[in-house]
């Protein structure tokens, strides 16, 4: 039963998680004012990395579920894969889009350290994840 509850969560989270950073997305493809498009898409990037935070808590915490009620770690893994490739895809394809906007648009923004601080964050997260599944 758990399993298949967080077989629902992990779908809906990717669900939402890929809309929000397509919305965002798509903001930088507006034709409009730059600094609309700007505007909107801070507010929905910031919308997609606050949805990721909380959908990873969740699903942390339902594959832990599992892992405790099972004694299997699939589900603790697969939200690793989860946070690998949407907060890879926040950190790696929207910030460089981000700023290729500003520079399109002749706008000076401070240097990004995004994919750094991705990568730093996705193996911080790895760590907690092989850690979590071998206290099992």
């Amino acid at each position: 039963m758990f399993g298949k509850l967080y077989i629902i969560l992990l779908a809906l989270a990717a669900i939402i998680s890929s809309f929000f950073t397509y919305y965002a997305w798509s903001w930088l493809q507006s034709i409009g004012a730059p600094a609309a498009a700007s505007e909107g898409f801070a507010y929905h990037a910031e919308l997609a990395v606050g949805f990721l935070w909380a959908a990873v808590v969740i699903l942390l915490a339902a594959g832990n579920a599992v892992l405790w009620r099972s004694g299997r770690s699939w589900a603790v893994w697969l939200s690793l894969a989860y946070f690998i490739i949407a907060f890879g895809a926040l950190s790696f394809w929207l910030a460089p889009a981000y700023s290729q906007f500003l520079s399109d648009h002749n706008v000076t923004s401070a240097s990004s350290t995004g994919p750094l601080f991705g990568v730093i964050l996705i193996i911080l997260m790895a760590i907690v994840v092989f850690l979590n599944s071998l206290s099992s």
